[in-house]
Order: structure tokens, then C-alpha cells, then sequence
């Protein structure tokens, strides 16, 4: 799965929201097939994350969790911002690739607008 965060300032209904950062990662699930008769399934899975770091779920719910239960925190100095009052909301995106058990597909959501002041 491929994900892409993008925070923006939100403005006036008429102009665009002005992006202020954005950020991409992937995680990665590898399926594999085990005959070890002491292991309780024949199809494990491994979790890849974009930290290099391979976790290993003992139930299809935490293979669930650890693929795509994803928290992100953004970190912004106020003098990008300005002084004054804003609204911030991100955009997430994730796209995945066709395997034989899924086609290839992308889902889309956005925050709610958050308010920020700034003195």
C-alpha cells in the first residue's frame, strides 16, 4: 500500500487551499506458505513499514491493524503559518496493486478543518 498525506492551509471558499507539507510512505504485506505441521496456519503474512521494521501478526486482525491503522503527526514552525487565526485539514490518499485475490484500487479522505491561532 502506498499512502500520500497532504496538510494544507485551507482560504477563502474562492482560491485553493495552499499545501504546506506532504508526505509519502509505504507499508508492504508479503503472504507466504508455510508445511511446518507445529504452526497453527499454512498462510502467514509479514508487515514491511516505511521504518525498515518487518512485523510479524499472529491473527488476520493484526495483520489488518498493522497494514492499515496508520498515525501520522506533522510538526509545522508558526512563522509558516503567519500570525493570526487559520484552518488546517489534510488529504490522505492510498493506492494498492492487483493481486490475486484483490484488483488494483485507491481510496481518498479528508479531515475535518482544524483552527489554529497563532499570536
Amino acid at each position: 500500500m502506498a499512502y500520500r498525506v497532504d496538510l494544507s492551509k485551507l482560504r477563502s471558499k474562492l482560491l485553493l487551499p495552499a499545501e504546506l507539507k506532504r508526505d509519502k510512505f509505504v507499508r508492504r504485506g508479503v503472504f507466504f506458505w508455510t508445511r511446518n505441521p507445529e504452526l497453527p496456519y499454512r498462510v502467514w503474512a509479514t508487515i514491511a513499514t516505511e521504518f525498515e521494521t518487518i512485523l510479524y501478526p499472529k491473527t488476520e486482525e493484526e495483520a489488518q491493524k498493522m497494514l492499515f491503522d496508520v498515525t501520522r503527526s506533522f510538526e509545522l514552525p508558526a512563522s509558516k503559518l503567519g500570525k493570526g487565526q487559520h484552518t488546517l485539514e489534510a488529504k490522505v490518499h492510498a493506492k494498492w496493486g492487483k493481486h490475486i485475490f484483490t484488483e488494483r484500487g485507491e481510496a481518498t479522505a479528508k479531515t475535518p478543518g482544524i483552527k489554529i491561532r497563532i499570536e
